[in-house]
């Protein structure tokens, strides 16, 4: 028999049938630049139905595919198109159809609640970036460059929970947001790593000891001689309330190594919001771990420069930080982020005891 159903779609495009718990399925996408692929069931004599809570809905999608399979809980689509600035979620994605990620905005509009903001970073250390980076602009003459000084802001954003109205921007400013985040889209690999090792015994050492691990710091560069660094310890708090815990660059961890030079805003008395940033680090184990974070810029020209090219098991410069009473504790090499994390899968991954201790990319 022929059976002929018309559905009411505004342009369809391109239409796909694929079977999935024994039922057969129809998708189609429409519309012009508020595409959305639509799902409809077979029903028997009830023909098609539509599946209005499955529907795809994004800007600009060209084309896309159904993956369907007996193991998957729900069918997968896969969708190409033009990617739009400030997009949330964008139209060259994969989408479980059951459980797709949606516009926020739009649920906000439903539910009348703010969803939170995952525990991404620390609050008190995002402040910080975003008071560093606006006090940088304004010295540095930022409105020549705002891209570089958006890519410091959204570092540290919780993406994708972003959403902005571009019509309240300049075309500059929408420009450099869409520069920055295709970027930091792909990669958020900071330019160094350094596991951290207590020298309070001495300046000599040999092979690493686990027992001697006592953090990690990831080191930031988005723009020569501008540092973003975070690092964890182990320790406790920092005991001196009128002064911070320093944490200084160093070109090795001997007793013959030279301090590099950097400069940093609350060193030079500019204010408070510009304070590093140290809170407790909330974890399964027993030990204190503090999680910090520091900006400094103006930092060594050379290596600086080092810092973005960093190859195979080399090391660049040094991290020296103190411990809770201000005494010379903890030094690492900063490292390619990967061969640093090697080196942690090597002598320390067994040891549960240093659980959180290793930032992870």
């Amino acid at each position: 028999f022929i059976a002929i159903q018309a559905l009411s779609l505004m342009r369809p495009s391109v239409a796909h049938f694929h079977l999935h718990n024994e039922l057969l399925y129809l998708s189609v996408l429409s519309g012009m630049e508020e595409t959305a692929i639509k799902q409809f069931t077979y029903r028997g004599a009830a023909a098609f139905k539509e599946e209005e809570r499955q529907a795809v809905k994004l800007e600009n999608i060209r084309d896309y595919d159904v993956l369907a399979h007996p193991l998957l809980s729900s069918p997968l689509i896969s969708s190409t198109g033009i990617t739009q600035p400030f997009s949330m979620l964008t139209s060259n994605t994969l989408l479980q159809t059951t459980y797709k990620q949606t516009n926020m905005s739009n649920v906000r509009q439903v539910t009348g609640d703010s969803s939170p903001v995952p525990v991404i970073i620390d609050k008190l250390c995002m402040n910080l970036v975003l008071d560093y980076t606006t006090k940088l602009y304004d010295d540095y003459d930022g409105v020549n460059d705002p891209v570089l000084y958006t890519k410091l802001a959204l570092r540290m954003m919780p993406r994708p929970l972003l959403d902005f109205n571009p019509e309240i921007f300049s075309q500059n400013v929408r420009t450099a947001f869409e520069l920055s985040g295709q970027e930091l889209m792909f990669s958020n690999i900071p330019e160094a790593s350094a596991l951290l090792y207590e020298y309070t015994s001495g300046w000599s050492r040999g092979e690493p000891d686990p027992t001697d691990f006592v953090g990690s710091a990831f080191v930031y560069q988005d723009e020569t001689g501008i540092l973003f660094v975070r690092a964890r310890l182990e320790d406790s708090a920092f005991t001196n309330a009128s002064h911070v815990r320093n944490l200084t660059f160093w070109t090795n961890c001997f007793e013959n190594g030279t301090k590099l030079d950097y400069s940093s805003y609350y060193d030079n008395g500019e204010g408070d919001q510009y304070k590093p940033v140290e809170v407790e680090y909330e974890h399964s184990g027993t030990t204190g771990i503090r999680d910090m974070c520091y900006m400094v810029h103006e930092f060594d020209t050379d290596a600086s420069t080092k810092l973005i090219n960093i190859r195979g098991d080399a090391s660049i410069a040094a991290i020296r930080i103190e411990d809770s009473t201000g005494t010379r504790h903890a030094c690492g090499y900063l490292k390619q982020p990967e061969q640093a994390f090697l080196n942690f899968q090597k002598y320390h991954a067994g040891d549960s005891n240093k659980n959180g201790l290793m930032l992870l990319i």
